[in-house]
């Protein structure tokens, strides 16, 4: 889904887990983690306030810009499944800084959606609003209450302003969607010649022989077993590259279980990189020399682009080509949003938000 559906639905999911509290859950400042006293303070014990960033010479408040900074650190540890280094570089770039810019982006995107759809004349209407409350409603209920709600909420460090504006912008972001690309009915609708272009230009097929170099637990291969692995892949190779039917050796000498269908058909971002860079360097019919990929050997073999997983696949192919195209699209509303940094920007201690918010990571020294 890229990059900026991804950021949206990192929200969704961190706000859906904040709604699944026990009904009638007992709030308690002495022992949760998210206490008021916890966030950031100034001078005289209170939230550091004020203009994080302006937007086309609209406030982002610090309220909003901490609680998404704290969602961008805690959506990081789940999908990367470790704590952060305050010590390592991320992207090239330190760990308070990037974390910086990702909330950063994360706030101007909630901006381009409302943008674009202004623009584009696209607006939540009154039985989608309605629906929304209702949701709203029952969250308030299983949290039990409004009182706890408005507790809990203020743990968070958030107001229920803030809140609904983080659950209804993914909403408005999905309606744009639609509307723009919606299969064969949006504005911009993706036609069939138009599809099967972008699948030739972004799609490869491949066969592959990967022997894992990890067991069944997850544990590393001892010294033996990894050369015992690289032998095996020796073996297939000569096979393969001998005039061997590459199905069949793969069949054997390979560790996945690839059912009816031997061969696969991908784009860039579906495949590890080490994976995506090996085959766009060969031509069809081409077969690798032995590489690693991520924690296994691997020789792969490319094919011609495979036209009936085309024709199979168009419905999920036309929502990923439509997603690139909204991204892009999404892109240039960015571009054109003026966006300046406030002082405030620069005396955040992201390292103080994260222990903060809750974060549960090592606490190096920054």
């Amino acid at each position: 889904m890229k990059r900026a559906a991804a950021i949206l639905l990192c929200f969704t999911l961190i706000l859906a887990l904040f709604a699944c509290q026990p009904e009638g859950k007992k709030i308690s400042k002495n022992d949760d983690p998210l206490t008021s006293a916890a966030i950031p303070l100034d001078s005289k014990g209170d939230l550091k306030s004020g203009a994080v960033v302006m937007i086309d010479g609209v406030p982002v408040s610090s309220e909003e810009f901490y609680y998404q900074l704290s969602a961008t650190l805690s959506a990081y540890e789940y999908y990367n499944g470790a704590s952060i280094d305050w010590n390592g570089d991320i992207d090239g770039v330190s760990a308070s800084e990037f974390f910086l810019e990702q909330a950063l982006a994360s706030v101007t995107l909630f901006r381009a959606v409302e943008y674009g759809a202004k623009l584009m004349g696209v607006e939540l209407g009154a039985e989608e609003l309605a629906v929304l409350a209702q949701d709203l409603a029952a969250q308030i209920e299983d949290m039990g209450g409004e009182e706890a709600f408005d507790a809990q909420l203020a743990l968070e460090g958030i107001s229920r302003e803030i809140y609904e504006y983080f659950y209804t912008v993914p909403e408005l972001y999905y309606k744009l969607f639609e509307a723009l690309y919606i299969a064969g009915e949006g504005i911009y609708a993706v036609g069939d010649a138009e599809l099967r272009e972008y699948y030739e230009t972004n799609y490869m097929t491949t066969q592959h022989i990967v022997v894992m170099l990890f067991d069944e637990e997850g544990y590393s291969l001892s010294e033996a077993e990894i050369d015992a692995a690289w032998t095996r892949m020796e073996q297939a190779h000569a096979l393969v590259t001998g005039g061997g039917n590459f199905a069949e050796i793969m069949l054997e000498y390979g560790e996945e279980d690839w059912g009816e269908d031997t061969k696969i058909s991908f784009t860039f971002d579906e495949m590890p990189t080490e994976y995506v860079a090996k085959v766009l360097e060969m031509k069809p019919g081409e077969i690798s020399e032995i590489f690693t990929v991520e924690d296994a050997y691997c020789i792969v073999k490319r094919l011609e682009l495979d036209m009936d997983f085309f024709e199979v696949q168009k419905p999920d192919l036309l929502e990923g080509y439509a997603f690139s195209l909204f991204e892009k699209q999404l892109a240039q509303w960015t571009a054109e949003l003026n966006i300046e940094k406030q002082p405030l920007y620069s005396e955040i201690d992201v390292h103080e938000v994260y222990h903060a918010y809750g974060g549960t990571g090592h606490d190096h020294e920054h």
